[in-house]
């Protein structure tokens, strides 16, 4: 029994001798793309029997460093490695230098490529009825990210795109993971014409293309109610307006139909009765505002709602007026 044991390890160990062996050269730095460095990855194997070589390449020696850093590689590990293939030490010849290093590959997203983004976001999102530049506030730096198929997707900010300064996050994706975020902040400035009073306007004058004219300017800080185009029907002042001040719309008031001292036909009444009388304006009116009015049979003043010139109308409810 014992000869028959000693005959099979020697079998066994002159079959080992046999086999073709490997040379493991292992380089002085190294890259990959991939979470985990292997032998194949920080090395060259050359064997004739394709099968060793094949277990030794894919012989995982540790976690890759984190995207764009390196990390240092031991003898030990790589023999460690090598031996949890199976491959056993006689089997192999092992070549390492002094010192070994190996870094994670990565990509890069520039910074101008997160503006243009960012850029042509806004475009698609806010829309207005002028010319509009959009330019970053700066453009960010270079960002690193693994090696896979990259994607940017903005995403709309806390509030609405608008006129001014805007955050705009960029979400940066690989292979479809989202890895991280940027937030750019991003200008949109306006430009278009406003109406501007030539000269000083009186309160109550008339006002048209002799007083007003449109001037071409930045846009992004004027408020809303500013007029951006000449008026369509015939306004008046409300109030005293500067030379060279920008024509805001609670600035100007339909032409009034009723001037102070008209004579004005004031109606009174409700759904079932209705009485007319006439009187003179206290002042100017226009259509739906309400002036006060002396009436001429009793020289009392009522107040009215102008309907249309030379026409108030006094209207009751339940017997009382409205």
């Amino acid at each position: 029994m014992l000869k028959l044991i000693l005959t099979i390890n020697f079998a066994g160990v002159a079959a080992s001798s046999l086999l073709p062996k490997a040379v493991v050269t292992v380089r002085t730095h190294s890259e990959t793309p991939n979470r985990v460095v292997t032998v194949g990855s920080v090395g060259e194997v050359s064997c004739a029997d394709s099968g060793i070589a094949s277990l030794i390449e894919s012989a995982e020696i540790c976690v890759a460093p984190p995207a764009g850093a390196s990390r240092k590689i031991t003898r030990e590990q790589v023999l460690n490695a090598i031996r949890r293939s199976g491959v056993p030490d006689s089997q192999y010849d092992l070549d390492f230098p002094q010192s070994a290093t190996v870094t994670t590959k990565v990509s890069y997203v520039t910074g101008k490529a997160l503006v243009e983004a960012a850029r042509r976001f806004v475009e698609c999102n806010y829309r207005v009825e002028a010319d509009m530049v959009i330019e970053p506030s700066r453009v960010p730096a270079d960002k690193v990210v693994p090696i896979g198929e990259l994607e940017l997707r903005p995403r709309a900010p806390g509030g609405r795109v608008r006129a001014g300064a805007n955050t705009i996050p960029v979400d940066i994706l690989v292979d479809g993971v989202l890895h991280s975020t940027c937030y750019l902040s991003i200008n949109v400035r306006t430009f278009g014409s406003v109406l501007v009073a030539k000269r000083a306007i009186a309160r109550g004058e008339r006002i048209g293309a002799d007083n007003l004219e449109l001037r071409a300017c930045e846009t992004t800080r004027i408020a809303e109610d500013v007029c951006r185009c000449m008026p369509q029907d015939a306004v008046v002042a409300r109030l005293p307006i500067a030379a060279g001040e920008m024509i805001r719309k609670s600035c100007v008031s339909p032409l009034p139909v009723i001037r102070s001292g008209d004579t004005v036909t004031v109606t009174a009444g409700s759904s079932l009765v209705c009485v007319s009388d006439k009187g003179l304006a206290a002042s100017d009116g226009c259509v739906g505002e309400t002036i006060s009015i002396r009436m001429s049979s009793d020289n009392r003043t009522v107040r009215a709602t102008v309907t249309g010139p030379g026409q108030a109308k006094i209207t009751f409810i339940g017997g009382k007026q409205q």
